[in-house]
């Protein structure tokens, strides 16, 4: 039998709890008529090997007459030589004896386990198993890494659940979290290689309450059934000056690490000037795809937290919950959320008690949405119930509300929506693909009563043949625009991305394109969920905690509750008050986690 197997670990273990196995006693005579004595070890050299628990060194009549060293074991009369030449000849006899006197507890031993649903199936314990799902428990639920030596759950375990339950060590825990987590990384590497589609970005850095400085790397991208997926890539230490070069070298070996480096479509920051610079890092890596149009994203969150904080926060709660998604799309949210942000504000400027409030939040939101980001204009085309035609009245309604001509900037969208079309075109003008079933629905957005009025106006028809003059080779991206967009009460519960899964074999390359955008995350909320987990794993209690295995526990969670599809939490009263103590205005440095 195999000296590693577990059954001798066990015998062990129950021997140091049955006999004293720290070495033959110094004093008193051996077994009766054996004429042996145990010698004493007091200066002899300490004996290491495991196998000393089942022998006793004493001191033996040899057949040459003389007297000397032998090792007896403890449950039978044989005697072997002690000599240098090693122990091999005393384990194999602790091989055959031990189990004829030693009752080990059968932890293989088939036992049936009742299901919820009332069947009934075989099961035994598996110690290796056992000790996975704890490390597994630990990491999703945030314990302390030594929780498996905790007497009292030792207790719960062995008492009301299963008695062969065996102790594990934190030492023990901590290797197999780093074991877990090589692991997961593996397969998710694996993963991102056989993508079909580009890998968006999140990223932001903050401080603990150990003093340590963190960075956070988090991926979006849709998997094979078009469903968004959320992973933190990273979360490493930031020990130095927060600078460009520092942010895109941290930033670069997380991409490197998963060689994921030519994949990536856009980065969501903060506004932070670093940040910014730090872009023109990635530029000149030849990083960027798709003309670079869509690599470089404000965080929406923040710039509307920006625009109210000198008031009416409870106002604008709903479009920064919105806009925080996980597992929707949030690039097609975003306007939306202007337009009905700019119809609040037109509300209440002459009103005599927030007027003054609505005129400061106006001039903050006119600072960074008087030009539309192009990405939010493209998540809005890419919806075959509103396209060009819609986008161009939602920009025109938030334009009249808060005195800004966007005209310029809608032939601008165009050109640049043609441009890029044809960057796809090349790529994947020659993929065909099969009908797929009919998609689901989710719900619409509040501001749809507005494109509803624009229905009703017998101008909508004459704004979508204005489309092609912008370019006469992408006859699918034209045809896609001339169909006219429906704003039909019909079409509650609308799944957008399910939708371009059914039609992309009538729109081969836009359906690429429109699963790419809508993928981007228009707010970096998504990485700093990990910093709110962090906050309770980095706490004064767990400062010993090295950064490298902070990222395991970080990861591990954040990798099982995707398992999960459990990453969108619930946000509430607490998210908005994160918010309020951001710095998120150009020139801030890094945000500070609030406790």
């Amino acid at each position: 039998m195999d000296p590693t197997h577990p059954y001798f670990a066990d015998g062990l273990n129950m021997l140091n709890d049955d006999f004293d196995l720290s070495g033959p006693a110094e004093t008193g005579a051996g077994p009766s008529g054996s004429g042996a004595t145990p010698t004493s070890r007091t200066k002899s050299k300490r004996l290491t090997s495991d196998v000393w628990q089942c022998f006793d060194v004493v001191e033996m009549t040899l057949p040459d007459g003389t007297v000397g060293p032998r090792a007896k074991c403890k449950f039978c009369p044989k005697n072997y030589t002690t000599t240098k030449g090693g122990t091999g000849h005393l384990r194999r006899h602790m091989q055959k004896c031990m189990p004829k006197h030693v009752q080990v507890p059968n932890t293989t031993q088939t036992q049936l386990q009742r299901h919820p649903d009332g069947s009934v199936t075989t099961w035994h314990y598996d110690a290796a198993h056992a000790r996975e799902c704890l490390a597994r428990y630990i990491a999703q639920t945030d314990q302390p890494i030594n929780f498996g030596d905790c007497v009292f759950f030792q207790e719960f375990i062995t008492s009301a659940f299963c008695p062969q339950m065996q102790i594990v060590s934190r030492t023990t825990t901590r290797n197999d979290l780093i074991k877990m987590f090589k692991t997961q990384r593996d397969d998710l590497t694996a993963e991102l290689q056989h993508l079909t589609v580009s890998i968006a970005l999140t990223s932001d850095i903050w401080n603990a309450c150990s003093k340590q400085d963190y960075l956070c790397v988090t991926g979006h991208y849709l998997d094979s059934e078009c469903r968004i997926q959320k992973k933190i890539l990273g979360f490493r230490p930031m020990d130095f000056a927060h600078t460009a070069d520092n942010i895109f070298a941290v930033i670069l070996s997380v991409l490197e690490t998963y060689d994921i480096t030519h994949r990536i479509l856009s980065i969501t920051l903060d506004n932070a000037s670093a940040n910014t610079k730090s872009i023109a890092l990635f530029t000149e890596r030849n990083i960027p795809q798709a003309g670079g149009y869509f690599f470089h994203q404000r965080c929406a969150c923040h710039i509307i937290n920006l625009v109210v904080q000198s008031g009416l926060k409870k106002v604008f709660y709903n479009a920064t919950v919105t806009l925080s998604g996980v597992y929707y799309p949030t690039s097609s949210q975003a306007i939306h959320q202007i337009v009905e942000m700019s119809d609040m504000l037109n509300t209440y400027r002459e009103d005599d008690l927030l007027g003054d409030a609505v005129v400061a939040m106006e001039t903050k939101f006119k600072k960074y949405w008087s030009e539309m980001p192009f990405l939010y204009a493209l998540g809005v085309i890419v919806d075959p119930r509103i396209k060009l035609a819609g986008l161009e009245y939602l920009l025109e309604f938030t334009g009249n509300k808060l005195s800004i001509d966007y005209s310029e900037q809608i032939t601008d969208i165009r050109n640049k929506l043609f441009e890029v079309f044809s960057i796809y075109e090349r790529r994947f003008g020659g993929i065909h693909t099969e009908p797929s079933p009919e998609p689901d629905r989710q719900p619409l957005p509040t501001s749809w009563s507005i494109l509803k009025r624009r229905k009703k106006d017998k101008s909508a028809s004459s704004s979508s043949s204005t489309t092609r003059s912008a370019a006469s080779s992408g006859a699918e991206l034209n045809r896609f625009l001339e169909a006219q967009f429906d704003a039909d009460e019909n079409t509650e519960n609308f799944d957008l991305l399910l939708w371009w899964k059914t039609y992309s074999y009538r729109y081969p390359v836009l359906s690429h394109l429109a699963r790419d955008i809508l993928v981007i995350p228009v707010s970096t909320v998504s990485s700093e969920h990990a910093f709110s987990t962090s906050g309770r794993i980095i706490e004064p209690r767990r400062n010993c905690l090295t950064p490298e295995m902070v990222e395991v526990l970080i990861c591990i969670r954040d990798w099982e509750h995707a398992r999960k599809r459990m990453q969108n939490e619930t946000v509430d009263e607490q998210f908005i008050q994160n918010f309020s103590n951001l710095y998120v205005d150009e020139g801030s440095a890094s945000n500070q986690v609030q406790n």
